[in-house]
């Protein structure tokens, strides 16, 4: 799923069984609010972020049964994100580093 507005450019993904993975790929962030462990039932949406302050990628871990299509909405820098049952909202203008440049 992609959304955008003038300030942020978002792109959510799913993975399954991202803690599994050799290759993890360097999240910005990691959310896993139910305590999924290695061996459970599980999913992640990668939340891929984009601002003029910075860029964040996102690890949201949950659900397996989770579906990426139509997830989240984005209104001004609050994106709210529906995983399965689980609402999971964030102020972008707080969550992004200062900088990724350097």
């Amino acid at each position: 799923m992609i959304l955008s507005n003038e300030a942020y450019g978002i792109s959510i993904s799913k993975v399954d069984y991202p803690l599994r993975s050799t290759e993890t790929p360097k999240y910005s962030r990691i959310f896993n609010f139910r305590g999924y462990k290695e061996s459970d039932f599980y999913a992640a949406f990668v939340i891929q972020v984009k601002a003029i302050c910075g860029e964040a990628c996102i690890a949201l871990i949950g659900s397996f049964y989770a579906d990426e299509e139509h997830c989240a909405v984005l209104d001004g820098s609050l994106l709210t994100i529906l995983m399965d049952n689980e609402i999971v909202r964030f102020d972008l203008s707080e969550s992004l580093p200062t900088s990724t440049n350097g």
